[in-house]
């Protein structure tokens, strides 16, 4: 069984650049500019909510604090912390294709990606069995065992044909997953975004 990258979200092309030798500081450098952007909270989320994106997640407050993919991991974490606590585990992938990624997980089954002291991508998947934190969903208000109906209410979802690691689906709004369940029982297993490395 091989491992395969994966690589979504607006910072694609750049990290594949990245991951074939290029240098990778200069996209860090863009996404530090746009680490700390304000910008309109959702009104029914109160402060220190995460809500995951595409691009990147979003801790609620009064204005609401983007962190794309690019922002340096010490402001990530930082934010982090302050809405979800300390983190349960910190260590590296070596052996991903893209090269090694940091990665911190935080309790709800949350856990973020970095290259290079920067943010690459987020995963979402309750592998303890301890249960989801309320405080994380994506910005439209899917997050574990969201029903199928919902998912597909809240996004454009397409399935991907032949996955070897189960039902996945992808979202033109650079938001990707899988299933679980059995007909109209079916519901949101996982969720992901940007760099993450799967064994296909």
């Amino acid at each position: 069984m091989s491992m395969r990258w994966t690589m979504i979200g607006a910072a694609a092309l750049a990290l594949a650049l990245a991951g074939c030798g290029e240098s990778a500081p200069e996209q860090a450098a863009e996404g530090s500019d746009r680490a700390m952007q304000e910008t309109p909270n959702l009104p029914a989320d109160p402060a220190g909510v995460v809500r995951l994106r595409g691009d990147g997640l979003e801790v609620t407050g009064p204005l609401g604090t983007m962190l794309t993919f690019g922002s340096p991991r010490e402001t990530v974490e930082a934010e982090l912390a302050s809405a979800m606590g300390e983190a349960r585990d910190v260590g590296t992938n070596a052996e991903c294709g893209a090269g090694p990624v940091a990665f911190t997980e935080y309790p709800g089954g949350l856990t973020l990606n970095f290259q290079e002291g920067a943010l690459v991508g987020w995963s979402l998947r309750d592998d303890d069995g301890d249960g989801q934190s309320a405080d994380i969903a994506t910005a439209e208000g899917i997050d574990l065992a969201s029903s199928e109906a919902e998912l597909t209410a809240a996004y454009e979802v397409e399935m991907i044909a032949d996955s070897t690691l189960g039902e996945e689906f992808t979202t033109p709004a650079g938001i990707f997953g899988f299933l679980t369940g059995e007909g109209a029982q079916k519901e949101v297993e996982s969720l992901h975004a940007g760099m993450n490395c799967f064994f296909r």
